[in-house]
């Protein structure tokens, strides 16, 4: 199907017209806890002796903020300008009706991340031109680092 210029040209702008809900969204950062929201889910930090250390992330469930759109690994920028060294979204795998996510990286980088779990909605109401999440600090999980043991 050939379009003459001007065909071209309001196909452009129907598409950049429709899109704009979208391109206007704005995430906000969940005040509520874990327990506010209902979340269950479990961390844990496996130090590997090398400098580097290894999260499991399991999320039993996702509470008032189900269904999520993803869960992201993410590390703030050391200038604190609102930027990201590293973005991420995860890939899981299920065992028990519990999806497991896993990071593995340089303690430095481990320490300073966090988990977000993103939802654009919250009590079961959707809102397209706003999205939400709940920031997980690895930090307050870093204290509970299990040590591996080599093996004999």
């Amino acid at each position: 199907m050939k379009l003459n210029q001007n065909a071209k040209g309001f196909l452009a702008l129907g598409l950049l017209l429709a899109s704009g809900p979208l391109l206007w969204a704005l995430g906000f950062e969940l005040g509520e806890t874990k327990e506010q929201l209902n979340l269950k889910y479990t961390m844990e930090v496996f130090d590997h002796g090398t400098g580097r250390s290894t999260i499991t992330f399991t999320l039993a469930d996702a509470g008032r903020i189900a269904p999520l759109t993803s869960v992201n690994w993410h590390i703030p920028g050391q200038d604190k300008t609102g930027y990201s060294d590293l973005s991420l979204t995860l890939a899981h795998r299920k065992a028990e009706g519990k999806k497991i996510y896993s990071i593995h990286g340089l303690n430095d980088w481990i320490s300073r991340g966090e988990i977000h779990l993103i939802s654009s909605t919250m009590d079961g109401k959707r809102d397209v031109r706003e999205w939400f999440y709940h920031r997980v600090k690895v930090v307050e999980y870093m204290k509970k680092k299990v040590k591996l043991s080599s093996a004999p």
